[in-house]
């Protein structure tokens, strides 16, 4: 079972410039090796749309983009992207 955290930034980053706020915490938890499920991705963005304006800046106001991208998508796409064609 995946576990989906987005939440609210904890009022303790407020005091922080958004500079020296912590980083945001990895948004799927768990998730098996197939990946995450397109419903896991829509829950996701749900509840990126709940959050206050202040959270969602803390999340990079990426909102339903690359934040809620498969993980496992995200590696094996850069481990191509980097392949080199030696046949010239």
């Amino acid at each position: 079972m995946t576990i989906i955290h987005v939440k609210p930034m904890p009022e303790v980053y407020k005091k922080f410039s958004m500079k020296f706020r912590p980083g945001i915490p990895p948004i799927f938890k768990d998730f098996e090796t197939t990946g995450i499920t397109d419903d896991d991705r829509q829950l996701a963005r749900d509840l990126f749309q709940l959050l206050d304006d202040d959270s969602k800046q803390w999340y990079g106001n990426r909102g339903p983009g690359q934040l809620f991208e498969d993980p496992l998508k995200n590696e094996k796409s850069k481990k191509s992207k980097g392949a080199i064609d030696h046949e010239t």
